[in-house]
């Protein structure tokens, strides 16, 4: 998919992070830049991160993560930010 279909690369969050509402960031960093890439997108107010780097994230208790490689992924975030009670 390319950007016509909703994908943005990080560089578009930092430089318009509430033009567009994001629902789900996808994140696939290698281990070092992860925690910072993480980090911006919390800023932005992201709710849900599909984590495909090679190590764990922590994250504020109001934003899902599902681990890429044994999660339920997009489908299993989509729901459970469906259903949140804030």
């Amino acid at each position: 998919m390319g950007i016509a279909d909703g994908w943005r690369p990080i560089a578009d969050l930092r430089r318009t992070p509430h033009k567009e509402e994001y629902d789900i960031a996808v994140v696939a960093t290698p281990a070092e830049s992860t925690a910072a890439v993480v980090k911006q997108v919390v800023r932005a107010g992201i709710k849900a991160i599909l984590n495909f780097a090679p190590v764990q994230i922590s994250v504020p208790p109001d934003v899902t993560v599902s681990d890429g490689e044994h999660g339920d992924g997009v489908g299993g975030l989509s729901f459970a930010l469906s259903n949140r009670s804030d």
